[in-house]
């Protein structure tokens, strides 16, 4: 009788620290309390100058497996920093933690079977539950807040994935999982690319190949606190113009965004198509949505002229598809009523 033998995936977490010394003692504690233990713990400091390092150097001592402590000096600042870390990651899967958060016991175990009943996939990022500095519950969901509501996720799972990451990012990185060949593929981080983190190219490059899942499970709890450097927020338009701004304002104000936001595409379609190649089907989504800025952009100066493309973008349902998901169900037709009517 043959016995069939499984063998266990190695696991590597990439912890990044920068004078976080008043957390990282409970985070390292929730790392070593895990049902199925890391095989190595990477920790990239970033010129911490408080007992960031003291604390790392006193776990490693005590850890079942290996802790590895590169020293940034100096620092290299959150996005490279994080580079850095996985950079030195040795094993199949690559889980992202930041300094100040506290995983539940069963995190690994439950990524690394997601993942697993998933071969497709080469991300997997889990929920988690916002908690304030005392780890007091905040009644709130880290999937709500980054708008992969209950709609949202009904569209991610129906492989609307990459057209929900065009409009703003929805994962955090310290709930994410990444498979080392992955990592390899999409490093160097892009560092010239405003607005764009580390979390959200990872999630773009894996969503264009449609191969990065979530559970709504939560994993982990995500700390909410005056010191750290971004938290759960998401990049939204800020607040809506009001009328009478919308036609005091010059031509080129009502432009500036609209270009800025082609730039950023263009710049991601560029950076993507590095990484991956030019025949990747969602690449040409992010062309459509190029084409669609770009009329805006060139709308001719003379109104009556602005009749038959704003129509044509009407038509083709672009002023609904890019519209921002939080908006009114009339935001479509007010946006092309500006591109009509508004200098």
């Amino acid at each position: 009788m043959t016995t069939r033998t499984t063998v266990r995936p190695t696991v590597s977490i990439a912890l990044c620290t920068h004078n976080g010394a008043k957390f990282l003692a409970q985070q390292l504690d929730s790392i070593a309390a895990q049902t199925w233990q890391p095989d190595e713990l990477i920790v990239s400091d970033d010129a911490s100058n408080d007992a960031t390092l003291d604390i790392v150097r006193t776990f490693a001592h005590q850890a079942g497996f290996r802790v590895f402590i590169n020293q940034n000096n100096p620092g290299l600042r959150t996005v490279k920093n994080f580079e850095k870390a996985v950079s030195l990651c040795a094993n199949e899967y690559i889980f992202l933690c930041d300094q100040d958060d506290y995983w539940r016991p069963t995190k690994i175990e439950k990524m690394v079977a997601f993942m697993q009943q998933r071969p497709n996939l080469v991300v997997g990022f889990c929920n988690a539950l916002l908690v304030n500095d005392k780890r007091q519950s905040l009644e709130q969901q880290q999937l709500d807040m980054v708008r992969l509501r209950q709609p949202q996720r009904e569209q991610w799972n129906n492989g609307g994935a990459f057209d929900l990451l065009l409009e703003g990012n929805r994962l955090t990185g310290c709930t994410a999982v990444m498979t080392q060949a992955f990592v390899r593929q999409i490093m160097p981080f892009p560092d010239g690319i405003p607005t764009l983190i580390h979390d959200g190219w990872i999630a773009l490059v894996a969503a264009a190949t449609n191969q990065i899942g979530f559970t709504e499970e939560i994993l982990m709890e995500y700390r909410q606190h005056d010191a750290q450097q971004i938290g759960s927020k998401f990049a939204d338009n800020g607040p809506a113009t009001t009328l009478d701004k919308r036609f005091a304002r010059g031509r080129d104000e009502k432009i500036a965004p609209i270009a800025q936001k082609k730039q950023f595409y263009e710049a991601i379609d560029q950076e993507i198509r590095k990484v991956l190649g030019n025949n990747i089907p969602n690449i040409q989504k992010i062309e459509r949505k190029i084409d669609h800025l770009n009329a805006r952009i060139t709308m001719p100066a003379e109104k009556h002229k602005r009749v038959v493309p704003v129509l044509k973008e009407l038509m083709a349902g672009n002023y609904k598809k890019y519209t921002d998901q939080d908006a009114k169900f009339y935001g479509p037709f007010l946006t092309a009523l500006g591109d009509l009517f508004e200098p």
